[in-house]
């Protein structure tokens, strides 16, 4: 089985900041108090009952499930001129390829490690490190940055579109989540369940390190929210046994993380771990407030050098295998997630995965093809909220490179047509079942 790259360099980073391993690497936090910032909340909606998933103006969304039907085909935009790749040809030779990631590894971004475990960066002649987020670096600047060889990242929409309002020239080359699983999540105890009352919250809400905060100040913004009086405060790494203590009272999770984290905690008030019925979910999911999330990213810069495009093809293809492979292989990919650094057991990462599999299929046209008016709406609700200025220019989204990896994939099913997820039992702590 080949060397799990993540956990060699998470080693590493653990050794050069005080030695300590790598596993636990990923589950201390970081001495650095983060920034409050404020956002101000003037509109009342109704209160629904304790223990339900609710949209920001009051609504009870019931349970939390599939996202409905993606419909009819998504608008690519405008493609241009279409990348031609013979898979006959001679391959160019490429230089050990990075990705950054803006989180620490776990099954969210299993496609990259199953890429790896499969044979599928060997089966396109290519060397592939992962390279997890670091509170003392930026991601978008590890690939700008020429110096640090990192050709590639995997990041939501808005980190990137403020990057390159910024001067960065990144573009998305493959969109691989086609959903989002953004919520604000509290204790029903704290009878948080509308957007309005996040205003008065006595502590910070907890928000995503590494930008990811945007997505959720941009959903709340478009809920109709003035972002000037609501104080948030980074959380890195959420901390489920300080939720269940009630700090923070409210935090922005992903359904298919951190909200598994907070079901696998012993309950602060009663025996038991915490129940679906005692955490309310404010649902940002729905297609007026959601924001597209983990896309590839290559700099133009970069991508315009004479044979990066047949190298960059030939890294999503081997991706794109690797998404489907976690896709049909659930237990095996939640395995390989675990191994690569994953920082809880096994039983949570087959969780996240399952969760993220449905937020990544069905893809209609394809895994990685970006539907232009979600990449348009997510700009909006940027502008929207101050995030971004304008909107991002043409130039900053290809469609040719996807296309042409899937032209590769034709032994594979690419759209996930059909696709339904499982059902994963929680447990304490994530930890594996015990076997009878």
């Amino acid at each position: 089985m080949a060397v799990r790259r993540v956990a060699l360099l998470v080693t590493l980073l653990a050794l050069a900041l005080g030695g300590c391993t790598a596993r636990s690497r990923l589950l201390l936090g970081f001495d650095t108090p983060a920034p409050v910032q404020t956002f101000d909340i003037v509109l009342p909606w109704d209160t629904p009952a304790p223990g339900t998933t609710t949209d920001p103006n009051g609504g009870d969304q019931g349970d939390q499930g599939d996202q409905g039907d993606t419909g009819d085909q998504v608008d690519q935009g405008d493609p241009g001129d279409q990348l031609s790749f013979d898979p006959e040809a001679s391959l160019v030779d490429a230089p050990q390829l990075q990705v950054q990631l803006v989180q620490f590894p776990n099954a969210r971004v299993a496609g990259f490690f199953a890429a790896d475990v499969q044979g599928f960066y060997d089966q396109y002649e290519l060397d592939v490190l992962v390279n997890p987020a670091d509170p003392s670096i930026d991601p978008t600047g590890e690939v700008m940055d020429p110096d640090n060889e990192t050709q590639f990242l995997f990041a939501p929409a808005l980190v990137v579109m403020k990057a390159d309002e910024a001067g960065d020239d990144l573009v998305n080359i493959a969109q691989i989540y086609q959903r989002s699983g953004i919520h604000i999540a509290s204790l029903s105890d704290a009878g948080i369940t509308t957007a309005s009352q996040l205003a008065t919250l006595t502590k910070p809400l907890a928000v995503m390190p590494y930008g990811r905060d945007m997505d959720a100040v941009a959903s709340l913004v478009a809920a109709g929210l003035n972002p000037s009086s609501l104080k948030t405060k980074v959380a890195d790494p959420f901390d489920p046994t300080a939720f269940a203590g009630g700090d923070p009272i409210a935090a922005e999770v992903t359904y298919e993380d951190e909200y598994a984290q907070i079901l696998e905690t012993q309950n602060g008030q009663a025996s038991g771990l915490i129940t679906p019925d005692q955490v309310n979910l404010i649902d940002l999911t729905t297609a007026q407030y959601a924001t597209l999330q983990e896309g590839i990213y290559a700099s133009a810069t970069w991508l315009a050098q004479p044979g990066n495009d047949q190298i960059a093809v030939r890294f999503l293809a081997a991706v794109m295998r690797g998404w489907i492979y976690c896709r049909d292989d659930l237990t095996d990919c939640a395995q390989t997630a675990y191994e690569s650094g994953g920082d809880r057991p096994t039983q949570h990462q087959m969780w996240v995965l399952n969760e993220a599999n449905a937020l990544i299929w069905p893809s209609p046209n394809g895994i990685g093809v970006l539907d232009q008016n979600a990449w348009q709406q997510t700009a909006q609700l940027g502008i929207n909220a101050g995030l971004l200025t304008a909107a991002p220019k043409p130039e900053e989204t290809r469609s040719d490179l996807a296309t042409a990896a899937l032209g590769l994939l034709t032994d594979v099913e690419t759209t996930g047509a059909g696709f339904t997820k499982t059902t994963v039992p929680i447990t304490a702590g994530g930890e594996d079942p015990a076997t009878p």
